[in-house]
């Protein structure tokens, strides 16, 4: 049987971005869609892809799913995604 290693991801540091952003991101590691976030931020769903557009860009991402991770992972970050979704 071969085990095959996972490097542990990085902490997702969301200092660097704005209060908005941070929103986002949070909401997006609750597995959030762009339209429920939308709805629960009173933005239109264009403003919040742009959001996220430059998330991926502060944060060196890709892929949604590896801000879902990151933001899954770090307990501080899911309690602010819970106090945003109460």
């Amino acid at each position: 049987m071969r085990l095959t290693w996972w490097p542990q991801q990085p902490a997702f540091d969301l200092s660097g971005l704005t209060p908005r952003e941070e929103n986002v991101a949070r909401l997006v590691g609750r597995g959030r869609s762009n339209k429920e976030i939308a709805r629960d931020l009173a933005l239109s769903e264009s403003t919040v892809k742009h959001h996220i557009h430059n998330i991926f860009g502060k944060m060196g991402l890709s892929r949604r799913s590896q801000m879902m991770c990151a933001i899954r992972d770090d307990p501080q970050s899911v309690a602010g995604a819970q106090r945003l979704s109460a």
